[in-house]
This record gives C-alpha cells, structure tokens and sequence, in this order.
C-alpha cells in the first residue's frame, strides 16, 4: 500500500516515518502548481559532495493535510479497507484519516465470515463516515441469515438510509426498502430478491427522486413475479435492468433513460399509449408484452429480443439501428425481409436459435439479396431445448451449409458478409436481457458488464 501511494501519487520517494529523523538522501522535493494542480517536483542533488545532498522530505512537509485527504479518499475507491490501513502509518496520517469521512464512506459486507467486520465494526466505520453520501456492497445473502443476523444487517443499514448514495446486494432485504424513502439513492443493484414462503410476495418501492440506475433482479419460491416497481416516480433514470419483475406503473417520457434491459417483466394494462425513449440507445426485451409496439426511440443503436417480444412488432421503422439480437425465435414469428422494413440500415446481426430455425433464417437472407445492403456480420450461437439440456451445437454439415448460404449473399451482392459461429465466451456480440447473456450467464456475473460511468467503485 506504501509503495502504491509512493508510485502513484507522488511520483518520488519520500520518507515516511513522522517522528524519526531525516535520513540522507540524494533527492529533495518541492511544491508546484499548475493550473491550481498541486504536484510534487524532485530535485535532484548535486552528486559531487555528500554535504549537499537535501534529507529525504517527509510527506505531509510536502503535501498539506486537505490533498492527504482527498489522496486517502481515493485509496478508499480502488479498496474499501484503505482507511484502516492508511491509518495505521503514523499518528499524524491516523489523525488525517480520522477526521476524512468520505475515506470512511466506502463499506463492503463480504460473503466470507472471514473478511467481513462484525456488527459493531460496521457501527464504527458508519459513524466514521459522518452526513457524507455512502457507497455500499453486500455480498451477504441476507435472507439466508438465519434471520437475527441478517435482519441486523438491515436495521444497521436502514439507520443511515437517507445517506446512501449507491447500494450493490447480493440478496434484497424486504426490511430496508419497504415504508423508507431513499432521497440521494443514485444507483441500486439487487442480484435476486430470495421470499420465504412466509413472507408477504409483494414488495413496495417508495420514491427514488435520484436515482439515475436501477437494476433488479428476483428469484424466489413462487411462480408470480413478486417485486412491484413503480417506474413512474424514476424520472431521472439512465440506465433501467429488470428480470422477474412486475411493473404497476410506465414513466410515458423519460428523456435521460439510455439503457433499457427487461426479462420476464409484466407490465399488466399500464401502456395504452406512446412511449417515448428520446436518448434510449440500448434496448432488450425477453419475454416483455405490451411495450414494443409502444416505443418511440429515434436514436436507438442496439436492439435484442427473444421469446415472445419477437411476436410482436415495432409500429414504426427504426433507421438508426445498427445492431439486431435475435434469441431462440420460434419459426414463423421472424422473418428477414420484415427486418429491411424495420431496421433497414442493421450492419451486425446475432441468432441464437436450434439449427433448424438459424438455417431458415440464413436461407431467407440469401434469397432476399436486396434487403440489408448494408449487412456485414452475422453471429449464429445455439441455444437449449429446455433447462435441463446443453446447448445445442451445430454439427459441421449445418455449419458448412450455412456458410454456403451466406457465401451466395457474399458473392450477390460483390460485399464480404462475415459468420461467425457464437461457440464459447467472450461472444463477438453477446446478447445481454435483464438476467442472463445468452441465458446462461447469470445475473451476478451480468452485474459487472453494465457499469455507470459516475459509479467506479
């Protein structure tokens, strides 16, 4: 950790001892702004005399208290456990670090008893923390607690509710969310909602008047979707990620939201007329009814669907699309020259389907050489029968047909149209829905492949 700081933010050896005294270097520091940037100069000494070597300086001689802290406050980013290491060099750091609440501001609960503090650490590092926004990770599935425990958790948590900033679970907690109000909540990511049977199946959401991303994930003993979204009240969402989830109400207009992920999501009755995604860029819906046809997304790049939603159909073309995901479609419900009316200018194209439904699907591009003229890539995956099966494999003979088939296109149309054969990770264009890629990634993988730009930690 010394070496990292030493490295990466100074630039230069120093002495880090506080109350010793200076050892003899043949290097010295100074201070220099520029453009109010404070940065650290190394002069180094004349080598002809010992007697003008300058001792090695301090760290906090060079560098005030306020840049210590922000220093200390982005060690914090990069590992959570920072302030109780950095406060451990010296006193005089300690006292620096102390009196940093955003140092203490990052907390991560781990799934391993061995790293995670204990409830009265946890009480301490909040407290440390002061009024400044927090950024936290769970990684303990709470409902499986064994109740006092993980119900502790939760009421330590709920105490400072008004403060957190970013929230990351495993497993969400019914006792957190339900009748609280979380009023600078600007990212939420919950992995999977576990219910017990006991338990009421329905969980209400109060006001998130921040929060710019949202990602909900459930899985449970029952068979209804069970967690009720009011998507309404998330006028400033950015990036929106739903599986498993029943929706009592649509925000009509959301002109910030960029990124829009659902699977399995019920929507009921609450669309009945247009719904406008101004800066939508990214869209993917599995299993979603009742929405499709309803969107008005002028500047949308990428668009995945699968299972049902691919029964449905857009009601206007959509000519910024460059990007087209297709998975497991039944035969009949897709059709290639429907796509040249749709997304008349897709250049990349990903099938996930059972041979036979991909050969259809190839068969058809080839016979229609004047749709998508500007098609370049096609990526063709399998996909499972059911959920107890493997992935279904194309044989080499369906492989060379289908590379037949695409090679006439090549040849029609004098362009060079690249298949690829989506085998194993990472996939060329993966299909991303609100739980899974290509479902079999799960959710707690998928966490890590959307991240906020705002939120690096």
């Amino acid at each position: 950790m010394q070496h990292f700081l030493c490295l990466i933010v100074f630039g230069g050896p120093f002495r880090w001892s506080c109350g010793r005294q200076p050892r003899q270097a043949e290097a010295g520091g100074h201070l220099i702004k520029n453009n109010g940037v404070i940065q650290v100069g190394i002069v180094p000494a004349r080598p002809d005399s010992r007697m003008d070597r300058a001792p090695l300086p301090v760290i906090h001689e060079v560098l005030p208290s306020e840049v210590l802290a922000t220093i200390f406050e982005e060690h914090a980013k990069c590992e959570w456990r920072a302030p109780a290491i950095d406060q451990r060099v010296c006193r005089f750091w300690r006292q620096i670090v102390l009196n940093t609440p955003r140092a203490w501001s990052y907390l991560e609960i781990s799934h391993c008893k061995i790293n995670r503090p204990n409830l009265r650490k946890l009480q301490s590092w909040l407290n440390r923390s002061g009024a400044v926004p927090l950024h936290i990770r769970v990684g303990i599935a709470i409902a499986y607690e064994g109740g006092v425990n993980g119900r502790s958790i939760s009421d330590l948590l709920s105490n400072h509710h008004t403060r957190i900033a970013s929230l990351r679970m495993v497993s969400g907690s019914r006792y957190l969310f339900e009748d609280r109000e979380f009023p600078c909540l600007r990212l939420l990511d919950i992995a999977d909602w576990y219910l017990w049977y006991k338990v009421s199946p329905t969980i209400h959401f109060r006001s998130f008047p921040k929060l710019r991303s949202l990602r909900l994930g459930f899985k449970g003993w029952t068979s209804a979707n069970s967690t009720v979204v009011p998507l309404n009240d998330l006028t400033s969402i950015e990036l929106l990620v739903l599986c498993h989830i029943t929706c009592t109400s649509l925000v009509q207009h959301s002109p910030s939201l960029t990124t829009l992920m659902l699977e399995s999501v019920s929507l009921g009755d609450t669309i009945s007329s247009r719904v406008d995604f101004p800066s939508l860029i990214y869209l993917s819906l599995y299993d979603v009814r009742g929405l499709k046809p309803h969107v008005n997304a002028p500047c949308l790049v990428t668009y995945h669907e699968g299972a049902d939603t691919t029964q449905e159909s857009f009601s206007t073309p959509l000519p910024s699309l460059v990007e087209y995901g297709l998975y497991d479609p039944a035969s009949g419900h897709s059709d290639p020259t429907k796509w040249h009316i749709l997304f008349p200018n897709i250049s990349r194209v990903a099938i996930r389907a059972v041979p036979r439904v991909a050969m259809l699907l190839l068969d058809s591009l080839s016979a229609h050489l004047r749709f998508l003229l500007v098609l370049r890539m096609i990526c063709v995956g399998p996909v499972k029968e059911d959920h107890f099966t493997e992935d279904i494999q194309f044989t080499e003979d369906e492989q060379k047909t289908m590379k037949s088939l695409i090679g006439v296109r090549s040849d029609a149309c004098h362009v060079d149209v690249e298949l690829c054969f989506e085998k194993t990770l990472p996939y060329r264009i993966p299909i991303f829905f609100g739980a899974v890629s290509h479902r079999s990634i799960k959710w707690l993988r998928k966490l890590t492949h959307v991240q906020h730009p705002d939120f690096p930690w």
